[in-house]
Formats: structure tokens, C-alpha cells, sequence
């Protein structure tokens, strides 16, 4: 009877200590949780962009088709860790099919006329073989992360 008695008060207070009080705080929500409206396009840049520079998408989008200068909208914003950051709303995305883009840099220059004079070039400063693509009905609430090599008339990188 002893032991009967020790188990039931053992139990008890583990069974105490083991509730969650009501005081307990709630885990705070992920700042960095992507929106399952959005998609999120983070981008390493090589060491040539500068602090002031602006970094945008032109690509395909619904609302500024393949026109650097009208893609303020799709701005990549560098973060704490130093990555470039888009957050594009799916509504922006072409209805079916691939999202194409590509990374320009200060489309908005006085300099540059059409906006694709600082076009994302590859490693060997020439034109990317393919636009960058996402899959419209796999993309909302995922991050792409991409890798620039280098932009066209930045750097060693010519016209």
C-alpha cells in the first residue's frame, strides 16, 4: 500500500511540473516567415554593387512586363545578413506557366536609358544562357535564392 501511495504522489508531481501554465508567453510569429501570398526572390551579390545602389527585377511580371524602369515595385532590399531581399506578391506572377526574370541594378539611373545598361551578367561577364525562372504554381510562400555573378558595365564587366 506504501508503494501504491508513493506512485500516486510521484505522478502527481510530475504531472504538475509537466503543465504548461497560463502564464507561460506565446512563441513569438517568425519575422522572416514568407506570406503564403508572396514569393521571395533572396539574392547574393557580388562585391562590386554598392551601398546606394538599387537592385530590381524585370522579368515577366503582370504588372511591368520586361520594363526595368517600371520595377521599383519588385526592389530587392538588402538585409541584416547582407543578401538582397524580394518579397513579390503572387498576383504579380503571370497566371500559368514560369515566372522569367532577371536582376538589373540602378534601372532608374539618369545613365541608363532603357533601363538594362547594369543587366545580371555571369561568372564570365557575358549574357545569362537563360532568363532566371520560377514555376508560378509551385511558388507561393517558398524563397528562391539566387547567386549574381556580376553586372554589365560594373567592375571588369564591359558593355
Amino acid at each position: 500500500m506504501k508503494q501504491v501511495f508513493s506512485m500516486i504522489a510521484l505522478t502527481a508531481v510530475v504531472l504538475v511540473g509537466c503543465t504548461k501554465s497560463s502564464s507561460d508567453p506565446t512563441p513569438a510569429t517568425d519575422p522572416n516567415a514568407i506570406a503564403t501570398t508572396n514569393v521571395r526572390i533572396t539574392a547574393t551579390v557580388p562585391s562590386s554593387v554598392k551601398a546606394d545602389d538599387k537592385l530590381s527585377l524585370a522579368g515577366n511580371f503582370s504588372t511591368a512586363s520586361w520594363d526595368p524602369k517600371k520595377s521599383s515595385s519588385f526592389e530587392l532590399k538588402k538585409n541584416s545578413s547582407g543578401a538582397y531581399v524580394a518579397d513579390v506578391p503572387v498576383s504579380a506572377l503571370p497566371t500559368t506557366g514560369n515566372l522569367e526574370y532577371k536582376v538589373v541594378r540602378n534601372a532608374s539611373a539618369s545613365d541608363n536609358a532603357d533601363g538594362w545598361k547594369y543587366v545580371e551578367k555571369n561568372d564570365k561577364c557575358e549574357e545569362l544562357p537563360t532568363n532566371r525562372t520560377i514555376t508560378v504554381s509551385e511558388a507561393a510562400g517558398k524563397e528562391f535564392k539566387i547567386t549574381i555573378q556580376n553586372f554589365r558595365n560594373t567592375g571588369t564587366c564591359g558593355d
